[in-house]
């Protein structure tokens, strides 16, 4: 499936309490560049909105163009200064432009690459959360190099992983860090989701 929604679901969104949205998952270029860009442009013209009166809301995982890094959003709460950063490990489509944050962690040197760059730029931020798009579907435990990957986020300096893709529950985790507790949720399941006509009791056995 090539999945697109109208812009009004995104402000159904944002009506209903969401401020922060991980725009890479498997479905991200669909579309290809136009799709990513018209993602990017809805967002943009909410925060529009929100300088007249709406609210403003965060995201990442896409960029508009090449020469722009993939940087993490900071949101501000309180005095917090929080940095979050969204990822996904495939596309369902060939990605022809890298508009669309990948980092599968079955590649050592994409991961290994990407651990870096996080331990440069977690210092930054008091509290830094990491959502990961992947793994398989309908598993009930997470892969073991996930777990691998996910713990060695913590090393780099991010306090919650937030992982999805399997569209069920997985475990969770809090891990004794430096500095205090951190926190891992391998697979939150859906929040939303049309696909209960396929997902049934035991699909996971």
């Amino acid at each position: 499936p090539r999945f697109n929604n109208h812009p009004d679901y995104v402000q159904a969104a944002v009506d209903a309490g969401i401020d922060v949205f991980s725009l890479a998952n498997n479905h991200s270029f669909d579309y290809g560049p136009a799709g990513a860009r018209a993602t990017l442009a809805s967002l943009q013209e909410l925060n529009r909105r929100a300088g007249r009166g709406g609210r403003a809301v965060a995201s990442s995982g896409l960029r508009g163009t090449v020469d722009q890094p993939f940087e993490p959003a900071e949101i501000r709460v309180k005095g917090w200064r929080i940095g979050y950063l969204a990822v996904t490990q495939i596309s369902n489509e060939w990605v022809t432009e890298p508009l669309l944050a990948v980092v599968d962690y079955n590649n050592q040197a994409q991961a290994a690459r990407f651990l870096q760059d996080l331990s440069e730029i977690t210092p930054r931020f008091d509290l830094f959360v990491v959502s990961y798009h992947g793994d398989s579907e309908y598993v009930t435990e997470p892969a073991p190099a996930k777990k691998r990957f996910f713990h060695a986020l913590l090393d780099a300096g991010v306090h919650i992983v937030h992982g999805h893709h399997p569209h069920i529950l997985q475990p969770c985790e809090v891990v004794d860090r430096a500095g205090g507790r951190r926190l891992i949720l391998y697979s939150t399941g859906n929040f939303l989701a049309g696909q209960s006509v396929r997902a049934r009791p035991g699909d996971a056995d």
